[in-house]
């Protein structure tokens, strides 16, 4: 006499599909874009004073960022040393957008003041100073 042990299961299939491989694989890619979305910002990054005024058009005018610890780029080049040079060289400053001027909001003043006097003398007629308009005063 021979015993058959078919319980069936290889007849009918999987009753269930197992999700746990999909889920693991998922979180994984979950980590992956949290950790490298504040990456792709890219360019520099700067708190920008608050106020509560209007934002001004976008224009292709020359900026200069001021970073925290006092270094001073112009677009994405580092111009520190020599501040009225960059300026002077760079022909957008000159154009009728001008100049926009980032500053982190814990810069010491006499940078941006060094800036602003620098551009003046090149002859710069027009320079805004960005701010954050989203962010209200004091807070």
């Amino acid at each position: 006499m021979m015993q058959s042990f078919d319980n069936g299961a290889d007849s009918q299939g999987f009753r269930e599909i197992n999700v746990t491989p999909l889920v693991d694989v998922m979180l994984v890619l979950l980590i992956v874009f949290m950790v490298t979305a504040p990456l792709l910002h890219g360019g520099l990054t700067v708190e920008l004073p608050e106020v509560g005024d209007e934002t001004a058009p976008a224009s292709k005018a020359a900026v200069v960022t001021i970073t925290r610890e006092g270094r001073i780029y112009l677009g994405e080049r580092e111009v520190t040393v020599d501040v009225p040079r960059a300026l002077r060289e760079e022909p957008s400053a000159h154009g009728p957008a001008g100049l926009q001027v980032r500053a982190d909001r814990d810069v010491r003043y006499d940078v941006v003041a060094t800036v602003l006097a620098a551009a003046r003398a090149e002859g710069i007629g027009k320079i805004d100073l960005v701010v954050d308009p989203n962010r209200e005063p004091g807070g």
